[in-house]
């Protein structure tokens, strides 16, 4: 639920139909709904209804640049490939350094033990480093909303 709140407090408005879409298209979410015909029957009726709302929740709720900037910079790097992923981190740390995210100071150190571990980090790493940062912007959103 944490994670679905993040999602749902970015002022990315793209991001309300991929995570509509996501969310409906879920195997749990599916599975449901076909055992329950009905509930798909009234989850179709409010469908339309959804992004309208959601909407409004993101002018209510606003998040700081930096933290929608890292959160967009984790979900590119969600999509990457190992090697790609690689390729990259150094400018990931970099943006993170600049971005002044609490994750920062952790993800040098988790690529500087793997660095020594092996000649180059492997597929196990790049899980490992976007658990850890997943984890680290919860806490991040965690710590927004008791401001709030």
């Amino acid at each position: 639920m944490d994670t679905l709140n993040l999602l749902l407090s970015i002022d990315q408005g793209q991001l309300l139909d991929d995570i509509i879409l996501t969310l409906l298209g879920s195997p749990q979410v599916v599975l449901l709904l076909e055992q329950f015909p009905a509930l798909k029957k009234a989850l179709m009726k409010r469908a339309p209804l959804m992004k309208p709302r959601l909407e409004q929740a993101l002018r209510q709720g606003k998040v700081p640049p930096a933290l929608a900037s890292e959160f967009y910079l984790f979900q590119q790097s969600q999509l990457q490939d190992n090697h790609v992923f690689l390729a990259q981190l150094p400018e990931t740390l970099t943006r993170l350094a600049s971005l002044t995210s609490p994750f920062h100071a952790e993800a040098q150190r988790l690529n500087q033990a793997a660095s020594r571990e092996t000649a180059r980090p492997d597929s196990a790493f790049q899980t490992l480093f976007l658990h850890r940062w997943r984890i680290s912007l919860t806490l991040q959103h965690q710590l927004l909303e008791k401001e709030r």
